[in-house]
């Protein structure tokens, strides 16, 4: 009796390890997935700013503050 349960107990632990391990995983990879996706629209504005930059001869921190305040409001996201 005391063997089954103890069977019983351990199986039952088990598996409660098991699904909890899968969806620890499924929530990394929801976070990296998320994580990537703001990633790359930065660096999309980033590469924007320095393509607009390029152009000004006298490019200072004063123009490149305007051109990311300007972008700020079409770039956010909605949780």
């Amino acid at each position: 009796m005391k063997f089954t349960m103890f069977l019983i107990i351990s199986t039952t632990t088990n598996q409660h390890e098991e699904l909890i391990h899968k969806e620890a995983v499924s929530l990394m990879k929801n976070y990296a997935t998320h994580f990537d996706s703001e990633m790359r629209a930065n660096m999309a504005i980033a590469r924007g700013i320095a393509s607009t930059m390029e152009g000004y001869i006298y490019g200072d921190r004063e123009i490149a503050d305007n051109v990311k305040t300007a972008n700020a409001d079409k770039t956010k996201f909605k949780q």
